[in-house]
């Protein structure tokens, strides 16, 4: 056993294997919310944080015009490579990122969010996402809120085979602090490569959500307004629903306010 104490994030074949799962359900729930909310035709979409180019590929796949920005360098180069010659992927960081041409429609998946814990740099994302979308765009958030009962959450594990590489994924939340708005992650990657085996572990410091505290930033950021929230079964959730993680992993539908460019 060789044990590699590389990041997670620098190892983007191993990365892109572990999330390999069908995206279907992710790109019914993004064009349900594109006819729903978004003021017009939804052609061209921008992806933050878009790590590996899953949902680049899959939602290029369905005739949209997709650009996906990620800090990453070893992110943005094997996206790069593997996407169609008609998405745009470039490095960028998420707090400052911004593009000549505004888009329809944005999308921040699976907590990707999480990892700016500050509300400056919360708030410097949402102000230049604005910046990059249309008025009447939408931006497509999903987290998952602070639990009530953390001994509740089990953590999770898959395993995926892809090219004759097995790669096995334990995800779990560690400890969550409300008071200091920080959630300590662990993720262990075991991978078999031909005749290598690798076993990776991380520690991961991410934004602590309470539903109060998003709704807050939202309004504080002066670009967006919170317009839905549908769950994991694509189902809206009520804006007076009291949300916690036990609820869900939840989409979040921020509708491009008046102001700002057209």
């Amino acid at each position: 056993m060789t044990q590699v104490t590389e990041h997670f994030y620098d190892l983007p074949l191993y990365y892109d294997i572990a999330f390999d799962w069908d995206a279907s359900d992710e790109v019914a729930i993004l064009e349900h919310v594109f006819t729903e909310h978004a003021d017009g035709e939804v052609l061209r979409v921008l992806e933050p944080a878009c790590g590996t180019g899953r949902l680049l590929r899959a939602l290029a796949a369905q005739g949209y015009a997709m650009t996906g920005y990620d800090l990453n360098q070893p992110m943005v180069d094997f996206a790069q490579r593997h996407t169609p010659g008609n998405v745009v992927v470039v490095q960028a960081d998420m707090t400052s990122a911004t593009f000549d041409e505004p888009f329809d429609a944005a999308l921040c998946p699976i907590n990707s969010l999480g990892h700016l814990i500050t509300d400056e740099n919360i708030a410097a994302h949402l102000r230049c996402t604005g910046e990059s979308l249309r008025k009447g765009g939408v931006y497509v958030i999903q987290l998952s809120s602070v639990y009530e009962d953390l001994t509740e959450f089990e953590p999770e594990q898959w395993t995926t085979i892809r090219d004759g590489v097995t790669v096995d994924l334990t995800w779990e939340v560690v400890a969550e602090d409300v008071d200091t708005r920080l959630a300590h992650h662990r993720s262990k990657l075991v991978v078999d490569h031909g005749d290598d085996h690798y076993e990776y572990t991380e520690d991961h410091t991410m934004r602590v959500w309470t539903y109060d505290d998003i709704k807050r930033l939202v309004a504080d950021c002066g670009c967006f307004e919170l317009v839905a929230i549908y769950g994991e079964e694509h189902e809206p959730i009520d804006l007076d629903t009291e949300i916690t993680g036990e609820t869900g992993n939840l989409y979040y539908v921020l509708k491009r306010s008046p102001a700002g460019r057209g």
